[in-house]
């Protein structure tokens, strides 16, 4: 018999470590305080393939824009978005500083996705930079876009919540047949 209980308590525990070990990237896309960064962004293009792909979740800091430098992955405000192409019209976007210019008293930071041949038409002032990416999580994006659909709000929230009424009225009946014996 302690045989049973000891796997059953295996399984609990093995079941517990999984839920959590799927739910932390999500609370820290969510609040990217707990990993000591400033913000979060899924990721829509492919331009930083293979470092980044479409999907991913970038994980930013900020940081002052004098300690940034060539070889770093910036996310910044782009000041024209339609030179991105972004397929849901936003203006963030996540690319590699190639190059540093000094203009008057600011810094312009040249920019180049890993995919891209050549690098961006615009260059980045200082004050569209939010920060440089600290890491990314693959393949949340795609979750979390799906999240915000029709499907996917009725999938993750009104699903379970349906789960939920009828487990509890489940459980009111049993306790109600329970009582009558």
């Amino acid at each position: 018999m302690s045989r049973g209980i000891s796997k059953r308590r295996a399984l609990h525990v093995s079941g517990v470590v999984l839920f959590v070990a799927l739910l932390v990237p999500f609370l820290v896309f969510a609040v990217p305080d707990v990993a000591g960064a400033d913000e979060s962004y899924v990721v829509l293009s492919d331009s930083m393939n293979p470092t980044i792909d479409a999907g991913d979740v970038v994980i930013v800091q900020e940081r002052d824009p004098l300690s940034i430098e060539e070889g770093d992955v910036l996310t910044f405000d782009a000041a024209d978005p339609d030179e991105f192409d972004a397929a849901d019209g936003t203006s963030i976007v996540t690319h590699r500083v190639v190059d540093i210019e000094q203009a008057d008293d600011s810094l312009k930071f040249v920019t180049q996705g890993d995919a891209n041949n050549a690098p961006d038409s615009s260059a980045v002032d200082e004050e569209q930079v939010i920060g440089t990416v600290a890491f990314s999580i693959p393949s949340i994006g795609r979750v979390v876009s799906f999240a915000g659909t029709r499907t996917g709000l009725a999938l993750f929230v009104v699903v379970p919540c349906a789960l939920l009424v009828v487990n509890e009225l489940y459980e009111l009946t049993v306790s109600d047949e329970g009582g009558e014996s």
